[in-house]
């Protein structure tokens, strides 16, 4: 199998959809791992929403993270697998977003509903970078 060789905005985005990724496994590891001194220190809101929220919505932004990364790096190695990755991410990122919509008794502030919608934006845009470098053969 052979691929076209990619452009540099490829690689530019590539890169960057893999920073992306890798702050969401940071935040992800930081969240799980908070010790209880961390959490804390926290304001009574963020401690509510990280305490009570459900492990399905956990288990989705671990999802959403993980696949990310390993589909950013499917993307740099140009392998074409990325795309079932962020596919899997993006669902993973909806069902995170779903919980904090509908299932935490915490009401969103508009910069964390705006931060959140961003979220998705990028994971639906890295599915259409992902799907549109395979048929370019950038990725095989």
């Amino acid at each position: 199998m052979t691929s076209i060789k990619p452009p540099a905005w490829f690689w530019i985005i590539a890169v960057l959809i893999t920073f992306w990724n890798a702050a969401g496994v940071f935040n992800y590891i930081n969240q799980v791992t908070m010790s209880e001194e961390a959490l804390a220190a926290l304001d009574e809101r963020m401690r509510m929403y990280l305490t009570n929220r459900p492990a399905w919505a956990t288990g989705s932004f671990a999802i959403a993270v993980w696949a990310g990364l390993f589909g950013s790096i499917g993307l740099i190695i140009k392998r074409s697998w990325a795309i079932p990755l962020f596919v899997i991410s993006l669902i993973g990122v909806v069902l995170s977003l779903v919980a904090d919509f509908t299932a935490n008794e915490i009401s969103l502030s508009g910069a964390e509903i705006g931060f959140n919608l961003i979220i998705v934006a990028v994971a639906i845009l890295t599915v259409f970078f992902a799907r549109v470098s395979k048929r370019k053969d950038y990725i095989y």
